[in-house]
Order: structure tokens, then sequence, then C-alpha cells
């Protein structure tokens, strides 16, 4: 992404694209790969919000990992 997300619409629906392509991430590079590419669009997404929108971002890529069951729940 090349443009700044300025409203949470914005961010939702790119996070959305985000949780829809994981089960196929998943299936092309395993579990055990599957970080790195994931990693890479997530920090995309999130250095691309407004700063004042980067925690609600790394929230809700946490639970993208936890249902995924990539990082264990606390």
């Amino acid at each position: 992404m090349s443009l700044r997300m300025t409203t949470r619409p914005e961010i939702d629906a790119a996070l959305d694209r985000l949780e829809a392509s994981l089960p196929k991430m998943l299936e092309d590079f395993g579990a055990a790969n599957v970080l790195t590419t994931f990693t890479a669009a997530a920090e995309d997404i999130r250095r691309n919000a407004a700063p004042n929108d980067r925690n609600y971002v790394w929230a809700r890529i946490q639970s993208m990992l936890r249902g995924a069951g990539l990082i264990s729940v606390k």
C-alpha cells in the first residue's frame, strides 16, 4: 500500500483482506513459514495507518494470529 489510510473503514477493509488471505498463506507456506509473509503484509497496513489507529491495527493482527493458531492465547 502506498497511501496512508485515514479512516477506520479503510483500515478495516485492508485488515479484512489480510485476514481473508491468511488461510491461503497457510496452505501455500505452512504454519512454520507463514509468519514472514503475513508479517510483511501486516506491517504495511500498520505503517500506513494513522498513528492513533496503530494500536487498533496491532490488536486486530494479534487476533488473526491467535485465531489461526499461530500464536498462543495469553
